[in-house]
Protein backbone atom coordinates (compact mmCIF):
# COMPACT_ATOMS: atom_id res chain seq x y z
CA UNK A 1 0.00 0.00 0.00
CA UNK A 2 0.97 3.23 -0.55
CA UNK A 3 1.27 5.52 2.68
CA UNK A 4 2.79 8.82 1.57
CA UNK A 5 1.29 12.22 0.16
CA UNK A 6 1.45 12.98 -3.76
CA UNK A 7 4.44 14.38 -4.60
CA UNK A 8 4.82 17.89 -6.34
CA UNK A 9 6.65 15.94 -8.70
CA UNK A 10 3.76 14.39 -10.36
CA UNK A 11 3.67 17.30 -12.65
CA UNK A 12 6.80 15.98 -14.00
CA UNK A 13 4.99 13.21 -15.71
CA UNK A 14 3.90 15.09 -18.94
CA UNK A 15 3.82 11.78 -21.33
CA UNK A 16 1.57 9.75 -18.33
CA UNK A 17 -2.07 8.87 -19.63
CA UNK A 18 -3.69 6.92 -16.23
CA UNK A 19 -2.48 7.62 -13.07
CA UNK A 20 -4.50 5.20 -10.64
CA UNK A 21 -3.90 4.99 -6.68
CA UNK A 22 -6.84 3.59 -5.45
CA UNK A 23 -7.33 2.20 -2.30
CA UNK A 24 -4.29 2.83 -0.47
CA UNK A 25 -3.27 5.00 2.50
CA UNK A 26 -2.62 8.34 0.68
CA UNK A 27 -2.61 11.25 2.68
CA UNK A 28 -1.92 15.22 2.27
CA UNK A 29 -3.60 17.14 -0.86
CA UNK A 30 -3.81 16.82 -4.72
CA UNK A 31 -1.28 19.10 -5.87
CA UNK A 32 -1.78 21.73 -8.34
CA UNK A 33 0.95 20.36 -10.61
CA UNK A 34 -1.34 17.36 -12.28
CA UNK A 35 -2.46 20.42 -14.09
CA UNK A 36 0.99 19.77 -15.99
CA UNK A 37 -0.69 16.17 -16.98
CA UNK A 38 -1.82 17.19 -20.39
CA UNK A 39 -2.15 14.11 -22.02
CA UNK A 40 -4.30 11.92 -18.93
CA UNK A 41 -7.09 10.46 -19.29
CA UNK A 42 -7.57 8.84 -16.16
CA UNK A 43 -6.95 10.22 -12.85
CA UNK A 44 -8.11 7.49 -10.26
CA UNK A 45 -7.88 8.67 -6.78
CA UNK A 46 -10.50 7.39 -4.59
CA UNK A 47 -10.77 5.15 -1.63
CA UNK A 48 -7.50 7.49 -0.12
CA UNK A 49 -6.96 9.66 3.04
CA UNK A 50 -6.56 12.26 1.00
CA UNK A 51 -8.02 15.82 2.40
CA UNK A 52 -7.66 19.31 0.56
CA UNK A 53 -9.77 20.50 -2.26
CA UNK A 54 -9.88 19.88 -5.83
CA UNK A 55 -7.43 21.96 -7.83
CA UNK A 56 -8.52 24.16 -10.29
CA UNK A 57 -6.11 23.25 -12.01
CA UNK A 58 -8.41 20.36 -13.19
CA UNK A 59 -9.79 22.71 -15.89
CA UNK A 60 -6.46 21.82 -18.12
CA UNK A 61 -6.93 18.49 -18.49
CA UNK A 62 -9.04 18.41 -21.59
CA UNK A 63 -8.01 15.04 -22.38
CA UNK A 64 -9.46 13.80 -19.13
CA UNK A 65 -12.13 11.14 -19.25
CA UNK A 66 -12.30 9.38 -15.46
CA UNK A 67 -12.06 11.41 -12.26
CA UNK A 68 -12.55 9.55 -9.11
CA UNK A 69 -11.97 11.22 -5.69
CA UNK A 70 -14.83 9.11 -3.63
CA UNK A 71 -14.42 7.97 -0.11
CA UNK A 72 -11.89 10.20 0.42
CA UNK A 73 -11.31 13.21 2.80
CA UNK A 74 -10.81 15.65 -0.39
CA UNK A 75 -13.72 18.48 0.41
CA UNK A 76 -14.51 22.27 -0.93
CA UNK A 77 -16.31 23.59 -3.25
CA UNK A 78 -15.82 21.47 -6.97
CA UNK A 79 -14.37 24.50 -9.24
CA UNK A 80 -16.07 25.82 -11.77
CA UNK A 81 -13.51 25.05 -13.85
CA UNK A 82 -14.26 21.42 -13.92
CA UNK A 83 -16.17 22.79 -17.02
CA UNK A 84 -13.34 22.93 -19.22
CA UNK A 85 -12.29 19.49 -19.12
CA UNK A 86 -15.01 18.70 -21.58
CA UNK A 87 -13.89 14.99 -22.72
CA UNK A 88 -15.26 13.57 -18.75
CA UNK A 89 -17.34 10.60 -19.13
CA UNK A 90 -16.68 9.75 -15.22
CA UNK A 91 -17.14 12.63 -12.35
CA UNK A 92 -17.22 10.45 -9.50
CA UNK A 93 -17.48 12.33 -6.00
CA UNK A 94 -19.47 10.85 -3.45
CA UNK A 95 -18.89 9.52 0.11
CA UNK A 96 -16.72 12.96 0.26
CA UNK A 97 -16.95 16.24 2.47
CA UNK A 98 -16.99 17.97 -0.69
CA UNK A 99 -19.27 20.93 -0.10
CA UNK A 100 -20.68 24.29 -2.03
CA UNK A 101 -23.33 24.08 -5.13
CA UNK A 102 -22.71 22.28 -8.37
CA UNK A 103 -21.24 24.59 -10.67
CA UNK A 104 -23.21 25.80 -13.53
CA UNK A 105 -20.07 24.87 -15.97
CA UNK A 106 -21.42 20.95 -15.40
CA UNK A 107 -23.57 21.62 -18.76
CA UNK A 108 -20.23 22.40 -20.14
CA UNK A 109 -19.77 18.73 -20.21
CA UNK A 110 -21.25 17.17 -22.97
CA UNK A 111 -19.56 13.58 -22.83
CA UNK A 112 -20.37 13.19 -19.21
CA UNK A 113 -21.85 9.91 -18.58
CA UNK A 114 -21.77 9.23 -14.83
CA UNK A 115 -21.99 12.17 -11.90
CA UNK A 116 -22.22 11.32 -9.21
CA UNK A 117 -21.64 13.50 -5.24
CA UNK A 118 -24.09 11.42 -3.41
CA UNK A 119 -23.08 11.41 0.54
CA UNK A 120 -21.53 14.56 0.31
CA UNK A 121 -22.23 18.21 1.74
CA UNK A 122 -23.13 19.27 -1.92
CA UNK A 123 -25.91 22.57 -1.27
CA UNK A 124 -28.13 25.09 -3.03
CA UNK A 125 -29.99 24.15 -6.24
CA UNK A 126 -29.56 21.85 -9.06
CA UNK A 127 -28.63 23.81 -11.66
CA UNK A 128 -30.75 24.02 -14.93
CA UNK A 129 -27.80 24.01 -16.95
CA UNK A 130 -27.28 20.28 -15.98
CA UNK A 131 -29.84 19.56 -18.93
CA UNK A 132 -27.19 20.58 -21.74
CA UNK A 133 -25.30 17.32 -20.38
CA UNK A 134 -26.97 15.06 -22.57
CA UNK A 135 -24.84 12.21 -22.78
CA UNK A 136 -25.55 11.45 -18.82
CA UNK A 137 -26.93 7.86 -18.25
CA UNK A 138 -26.29 8.24 -14.36
CA UNK A 139 -27.35 10.92 -11.98
CA UNK A 140 -27.07 10.57 -8.48
CA UNK A 141 -27.32 13.65 -6.11
CA UNK A 142 -29.05 11.78 -3.10
CA UNK A 143 -28.35 12.15 0.53
CA UNK A 144 -26.58 15.72 0.18
CA UNK A 145 -28.23 19.40 0.93
CA UNK A 146 -29.52 20.42 -2.08
CA UNK A 147 -32.74 22.61 -2.21
CA UNK A 148 -35.78 24.06 -4.55
CA UNK A 149 -37.10 22.37 -7.81
CA UNK A 150 -35.56 19.40 -9.91
CA UNK A 151 -34.82 21.34 -12.84
CA UNK A 152 -37.25 21.22 -15.84
CA UNK A 153 -34.12 20.71 -18.31
CA UNK A 154 -33.92 17.15 -16.27
CA UNK A 155 -36.50 16.23 -19.02
CA UNK A 156 -33.52 17.15 -21.79
CA UNK A 157 -31.56 13.79 -20.53
CA UNK A 158 -32.76 11.65 -23.33
CA UNK A 159 -29.95 9.17 -21.76
CA UNK A 160 -30.70 9.31 -18.48
CA UNK A 161 -31.14 5.33 -17.20
CA UNK A 162 -30.30 6.34 -13.28
CA UNK A 163 -31.55 9.10 -11.19
CA UNK A 164 -31.19 9.46 -7.63
CA UNK A 165 -32.40 12.55 -5.59
CA UNK A 166 -33.42 10.85 -2.36
CA UNK A 167 -32.58 12.22 1.38
CA UNK A 168 -32.39 16.34 0.13
CA UNK A 169 -34.44 19.28 0.85
CA UNK A 170 -36.31 19.29 -3.04
CA UNK A 171 -39.79 20.67 -2.98
CA UNK A 172 -42.32 21.80 -5.86
CA UNK A 173 -43.24 19.71 -9.06
CA UNK A 174 -41.20 16.85 -10.23
CA UNK A 175 -41.27 18.09 -14.38
CA UNK A 176 -41.22 15.18 -16.93
CA UNK A 177 -39.10 12.50 -16.79
CA UNK A 178 -36.97 11.00 -19.59
CA UNK A 179 -38.81 8.17 -20.44
CA UNK A 180 -35.49 6.12 -20.22
CA UNK A 181 -36.21 5.85 -16.26
CA UNK A 182 -39.49 4.14 -16.81
CA UNK A 183 -39.14 0.39 -15.88
CA UNK A 184 -35.53 0.68 -14.58
CA UNK A 185 -36.31 0.70 -10.89
CA UNK A 186 -33.68 3.46 -10.92
CA UNK A 187 -35.28 6.29 -9.99
CA UNK A 188 -35.48 7.46 -6.91
CA UNK A 189 -36.05 10.94 -5.98
CA UNK A 190 -37.59 10.54 -2.26
CA UNK A 191 -37.43 9.76 0.89
CA UNK A 192 -36.99 12.96 2.93
CA UNK A 193 -37.75 15.79 0.00
CA UNK A 194 -41.33 17.29 -0.13
CA UNK A 195 -42.98 17.21 -4.00
CA UNK A 196 -45.79 18.63 -4.97
CA UNK A 197 -47.00 17.46 -7.72
CA UNK A 198 -45.87 15.39 -10.70
CA UNK A 199 -47.34 12.93 -13.39
CA UNK A 200 -48.68 9.78 -13.38
CA UNK A 201 -45.67 8.22 -15.28
CA UNK A 202 -43.34 9.48 -12.64
CA UNK A 203 -45.85 8.02 -9.80
CA UNK A 204 -45.72 4.57 -11.80
CA UNK A 205 -41.63 4.04 -12.09
CA UNK A 206 -39.99 6.26 -9.53
CA UNK A 207 -39.41 5.87 -5.39
CA UNK A 208 -41.09 9.44 -4.23
CA UNK A 209 -41.79 8.77 -0.78
CA UNK A 210 -44.10 10.92 1.00
CA UNK A 211 -42.34 11.75 3.92
CA UNK A 212 -41.79 15.96 3.95
CA UNK A 213 -39.27 15.77 6.91
CA UNK A 214 -35.93 14.65 7.06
Amino acid sequence: DLSSSIPTEIGLLTAVTDLQTKTNKLTGTIPTEIGNLQVIENLELETNQLTGTIPTEIGLLTLLTDFGVYNSKVGGSIPSEIGLATSLIYLILYTTPINGNIPSEIGNLRSLEYFSVTSTNISGQIPSEIGAATALTSLELGNCYLTGPIPPEISNLSNLERLITYANFLTGDIPPLPSTLFGSDNCYLGEGNCFSAFDNAVANSCHIGTNCER
